[in-house]
């Protein structure tokens, strides 16, 4: 996914993830594309 202003990328810690950090995006398309996922029973 590429960064722009309806969403961002956040690099949290994971020890279990490879170099030690996984990305997170937040934004309110996030939020939609989760609660179409939901709605769709898709992951």
């Amino acid at each position: 996914m590429e960064p722009n202003d309806r969403h961002t990328v956040v690099m949290v810690p994971d020890p279990t993830a490879p170099g030690g950090e996984r990305p997170v995006f937040k934004g309110y398309m996030i939020t939609v594309v989760e609660y179409l996922a939901q709605g769709l029973n898709f992951s």
